[in-house]
């Protein structure tokens, strides 16, 4: 290669495409299109041939790696060879051709396996349909099950789910509906012919009372029978479509102090600390039974019921779970009476009495536990009914005396163990202006106030 060069790299523009004339790396003059319509450009490309005549730079200098593509061409007469970012430029090139043709395949693949689901569903659906047939034919040439045949059937498994006095409800009641419908069959029954005895039933039986509460509580009876049947013997279930009775709100029945104390006074003490411990904590005949003898303490002079779960009371509720005040006017000597004459058990405080046998519950987690609706049968049949009264409304006086004596609905809730949403909504008569009631004024101190554990400091 010669020493001197004699001209600059120049620009021309013949058409539209520019030009330049220049020398080569072998000294050879060239005249040859930048490959670009833009003047700038142009004149940038142009810059670097005159860079490299005048550098007299060689094809293998590492400068030349920064050269544009055109210029390297153009001044060395082969393309520039590959460097690392066009080889990773030409790859990603590369991979989306590739990446676009496996879209596409994808695509067409997936819409393959579209169309061979929207077959197979065709197919599941003709087999569907030939399965419902079938199956409603076995239904309409279903042996006919007498109703003798289905309460016995019954009779077998109910006595498995429920206790034995409940059992004898249900079975009762498929019998009573049997009698009054003597041709039928188990399956021939439909709501009609249920509603006909609901109704005939509650008017029978009630006496002038609340018919809803009596519909109320057949109907379940008699669904509990044909839901059974009707899938046992694969029956259409006539109750599906049957009114549901909704049961009237009844006034709500309370006792005041002297009462409860007339009742208390007559009675002995066994019976004394169970009423009384119901009648002045709030607390219903299922907590009472569970109460165990720990959960009867002394902090600090004053005494405590405490209701929380346990193996014996299934109390998993938080807002079940409280602290009583034992009041040391009305309650206290009672449940203290109640110890001293040995009533209490080993483990749980309100005992079963010893010569007491209860056969019929199939869930008795404790020899010395009272199943709690015998409870209330027990007090109301020897105790209660001569005074008109009943276990259940207990309750609702200590409720009901805390409201009228002042106490809000929020310290009511905390003593009842209830939200309270509920206390308004079972109260709402007493909390409303427009009913009077006449009571006498019970004074706070007849009251049991619920008070928190306090912390052993």
């Amino acid at each position: 290669m010669s020493v001197g060069r004699p001209k600059k790299a120049s620009l021309y523009k013949p058409r539209q495409t520019w030009f330049c004339k220049f020398y080569n790396v072998d000294n050879i003059r060239c005249n040859k299109s930048l490959k670009t319509k833009d003047q700038s450009e142009a004149e940038y490309r142009r810059n670097q041939l005159d860079r490299l005549t005048k550098a007299k730079l060689h094809i293998n200098d590492s400068s030349n790696k920064e050269l544009d593509p055109v210029v390297y061409e153009l001044y060395y007469g082969e393309k520039r060879p590959y460097t690392v970012p066009d080889k990773i430029h030409d790859y990603a090139k590369q991979a989306k051709e590739e990446g676009d043709c496996a879209f596409i395949a994808g695509l067409l693949e997936h819409n393959a396996y579209l169309e061979a689901e929207v077959t197979r569903l065709k197919h599941i659906e003709v087999e569907y349909e030939s399965l419902k047939k079938a199956t409603l034919a076995k239904i309409a040439s279903a042996k006919v099950v007498s109703m003798d045949i289905a309460i016995n059937d019954f009779d077998k498994y109910i006595r498995d789910k429920v206790t034995a006095h409940s059992a004898k409800g249900y079975l009762r009641y498929a019998r009573k509906i049997q009698v009054m419908y003597p041709t039928k069959n188990v399956g021939d029954y439909n709501w009609d012919d249920i509603d006909d005895f609901i109704e005939v039933d509650a008017k029978l039986v009630q006496k002038g009372k609340s018919l809803n509460n009596r519909k109320v509580k057949v109907r379940a009876l008699l669904s509990r029978f044909f839901s059974w049947a009707a899938k046992k013997y694969r029956i259409p279930n006539p109750v599906k479509d049957l009114e549901k009775y909704s049961k009237d709100q009844l006034d709500i029945i309370w006792y005041d102090v002297p009462q409860v104390e007339r009742v208390l006074n007559s009675c002995d003490s066994y019976w004394a600390g169970i009423l009384a411990t119901m009648a002045y904590t709030g607390i219903g005949p299922k907590e009472l039974s569970g109460i165990t003898r720990s959960d009867f303490e002394e902090i600090h002079g004053e005494y405590f019921l405490f209701i929380e779960a346990n193996q014996h009371r299934g109390t998993k509720r938080d807002n079940r779970k409280r602290s009583v005040n034992v009041d040391k006017q009305y309650l206290l000597p009672r449940i203290l009476k109640f110890i001293d004459d040995n009533h209490a058990g080993d483990e749980i405080l309100f005992a079963l009495p010893s010569d007491y046998k209860i056969t019929r519950d199939i869930n008795i987690t404790h020899h010395e536990k009272w199943v709690p609706d015998e409870i209330g049968r027990n007090a109301n049949r020897d105790i209660l009914a001569a005074h008109g009264m009943k276990v259940k409304n207990l309750r609702n006086t200590m409720g009901s005396l805390m409201l009228r004596s002042g106490y809000t609905v929020e310290e009511v809730a905390v003593v009842l163990g209830n939200s309270p949403e509920v206390v308004r909504a079972h109260y709402a008569r007493l909390l409303s202006n427009e009913v009077k009631v006449q009571l006498k004024e019970v004074k706070k101190s007849e009251v049991i106030r619920a008070k928190k554990k306090p912390s052993d400091t």
